[in-house]
């Protein structure tokens, strides 16, 4: 109501300007008409440039107003601005019901149908198109009076954010009791990709034993966030990613080691800190990259490294410890939703013992050949 009459404010101020009726115009214009007619008169203005000046200032004003015609407020927010490509882009909606009503969110038409809806476009470009059937996050949705809820999303769930580059993202909701719809402020996200440093080959395990094996492709690569260099694992096929794991920041100079065993686990060891050392132990299936284990180690004269044994794939030196080190070290967390890590062997102090791959493929050299980006 406050943003309506400070538009109409202007726009009548202007209008009484344009007729004379505001600091004595009327009287000075022809005066100035009358006893002087050898001078020119007041320079006039353009037609239509008293107009476009209001409308600019009422367009200002009506910004600058606060909001308080809003019944439903959004906020869009990320857990990241920079994502390596073919990462989960996590999002979190906040949403407030300031309506003084409950709201029920359907797709059914009627009193009760509301949806939310995501735009994403390239910077200077057109508009992503939504995978398939445009999807509602919020069907089923009820928001008391009141009430503030967040949602969690994939990005990745409704547009193909495969391709890399620069990425501006809003949210919009509306229901059909309200007047309005209500958009977010953009967010801007980057999605790269990362520099190879070893690839592994390995075949995907399955339930079936008549069913052809899949091959899969291993990488631990590296990965700037925007601050820093972060170890990150992707396992693929030909066809699908399987899975993108962060594993933590990069320690310049010291060599990752990573192996595959004989039931196509994969074996990290990395060097997160100076006197902090990660080896995580991950399964390969069609469902995503499972975390089987997680140790961590100091680094002494020995190691840890990681080494074969005949039949088994083992960490031998260092010191195992249970510290996780400070919060540069990431939480590992599967890459598909809904799956439990298994849980870590009692203990912690012997070495990780697991039976290996009969052969050890070569390790390129960092900053090897990649493979073809797939779109």
């Amino acid at each position: 109501m406050m943003r309506l009459v400070a538009v109409r404010h202007v726009l009548a101020r202007a209008a009484r300007e344009r007729t004379g009726t505001a600091c004595g115009s009327a009287v000075a214009a022809p005066f100035a008409t009358r006893f002087l007619p050898g001078r020119p008169g007041p320079a006039r203005p353009a037609a239509g440039g008293w107009l476009r000046r209001s409308l600019l200032a009422a367009v200002l004003v009506a910004v600058a107003a606060p909001s308080l015609q809003a019944q439903l407020t959004i906020r869009l927010q990320t857990d990241r601005k920079h994502y390596l490509r073919y990462e989960p882009i996590e999002v979190t909606v906040v949403l407030r019901n300031y309506s003084g009503n409950t709201l029920i969110f359907s797709d059914q038409e009627g009193p009760n149908r509301g949806s939310l809806r995501f735009t994403v476009q390239r910077p200077d470009g057109p508009e992503l198109r939504p995978k398939g059937r445009a999807l509602n996050p919020v069907e089923d949705l009820i928001l008391g009076a009141g009430e503030t809820r967040q949602l969690v999303l994939q990005l990745n769930h409704f547009f193909d954010l495969r391709p890399e580059g620069s990425y501006v993202v809003s949210a919009q909701i509306g229901h059909q009791r309200l007047p309005n719809d209500y958009r977010s402020e953009p967010v801007s996200i980057e999605v790269r990709d990362g520099v190879p440093l070893i690839t592994r080959n390995l075949g995907l395990p399955q339930a079936d034993g008549g069913a052809a094996i899949a091959a899969v492709t291993a990488t631990l690569m590296l990965f700037h966030d925007g601050e820093r260099w972060l170890y990150c694992l992707r396992a693929e096929t030909e066809s699908e990613v399987l899975g993108t794991v962060r594993l933590g920041p990069q320690i310049a100079g010291v060599q990752p080691q990573m192996d595959a065993d004989a039931a196509s686990d994969l074996h990290v060891l990395v060097q997160l800190q100076s006197r902090l050392c990660l080896y995580a132990v991950y399964g390969v299936s069609d469902a995503g990259l499972r975390l089987r284990q997680r140790r961590f180690y100091q680094p002494d004269q020995f190691g840890p490294r990681l080494t074969q044994a005949p039949g088994y794939l083992k960490v031998v030196g260092g010191v195992p410890t249970t510290e996780g080190g400070d919060g540069s070290v990431p939480e590992l967390q599967d890459e598909k939703p809904g799956a439990t890590p298994a849980p870590l062997p009692p203990g912690g102090g012997a070495a990780a013992v697991v039976p290996a791959a009969p052969a050890t493929p070569e390790t390129p050299p960092p900053g090897g050949a990649e493979r073809p980006a797939r779109d």
